[in-house]
């Protein structure tokens, strides 16, 4: 039986990730926190709330998000909440 990996089991336990949320066209900061990968768009809104928090402290440094990021963000952060909610 293959076992089952960390994101997948708080998917199970939480009873999400039915679909994605819509990802802006525009996410300079993803962007950056993804630069060695040719598209980021295989990525779970798990994975990429994750890489943000990860990365949040390099926010301004390598890319600053724009409104629209920032929105998508605000959003991860309430689906399934996170340490950035004081940050945002």
């Amino acid at each position: 039986m293959k076992k089952a990996s960390f994101a997948t089991t708080l998917y199970d336990q939480k009873g999400i990730e039915q679909g994605m949320m819509q990802r802006p066209t525009e996410t300079p900061f993803l962007k950056a926190l993804v630069w060695q990968r040719a598209d980021s768009s295989h990525l779970s809104d798990l994975e990429v709330l994750r890489l943000y928090e990860r990365n949040w402290r390099h926010r301004g440094v390598i890319a600053e998000p724009n409104p629209e990021e920032l929105e998508y963000i605000r959003n991860l952060v309430s689906h399934y909440g996170s340490d950035l909610y004081g940050d945002l």
